[in-house]
């Protein structure tokens, strides 16, 4: 029986199952990035004296493709896994929009790749996105950027930082063909730190 099919009026609280709520006004919500389909929002409470959960999950739950013990018939988060899960639903609408852009994101780089450089470059309406911004940053490394240095970008700066990690990414994957172009000044402005050795280990360089 799937899980998130609920039977006639249940009383409240409900234990052990999930109710479906409605999305708050003002609370956007990304299509799923696996399948496209809306968004839902759910709560699950597993027991009396567990505290209710939050979690946004796609609405495609018919059977897709060959059925097997552990495809659990519909899109892969229809039933996502505990990470989607949360206190509030603000944060579980957070994490829902993060996880899309990032999927999304990794997506569409993914497609440019082969030796197909012409893609990179093509020319296409450009909307400032900070999320996509901080996701794409986060494929490459040698920086330490954050959203509030970001926000604080112009928007050719963002544009300047999505060209440079897309190439950088899209070279690191064996992609040769692709140009590398030298970090822009706003990324640069941020170098990664060195990260602390944790305690106890420092003995290990002593040798």
């Amino acid at each position: 029986m799937n899980p998130r099919t609920t039977i006639g009026p249940l009383p409240a609280p409900v234990f052990d199952q999930y109710l479906r709520l409605d999305v708050p006004a003002g609370t956007f919500l990304d299509a799923c990035p696996c399948c496209g389909s809306a968004p839902e929002l759910w709560q699950y409470q597993k027991g009396e004296d567990a505290s209710a959960s939050k979690a946004v999950m796609c609405s495609l739950g018919e059977p897709i493709g060959p059925q097997g013990f552990l495809s659990n018939e519909g899109c892969p988060l229809y039933l996502p896994c505990d990470d989607f899960y949360h206190s509030t639903i603000r944060e579980a609408a957070k994490y829902w929009n993060e996880y899309a852009c990032a999927l999304t994101t990794v997506r569409d780089l993914n497609t440019r790749k082969g030796g197909q450089e012409q893609a990179v470059l093509q020319e296409q309406p450009w909307v400032r996105k900070e999320e996509r911004t901080l996701v794409l940053l986060m494929l490459v490394g040698g920086h330490d950027v954050t959203p509030e240095a970001i926000a604080g970008w112009t928007d050719t700066e963002c544009q300047q930082a999505e060209e440079w990690a897309m190439r950088e990414h899209l070279h690191a994957s064996d992609n040769d063909e692709v140009e590398r172009v030298p970090m822009p000044a706003c990324v640069k402005a941020h170098p990664q730190q060195a990260k602390p050795l944790a305690a106890g280990v420092d003995h290990l360089w002593e040798r």
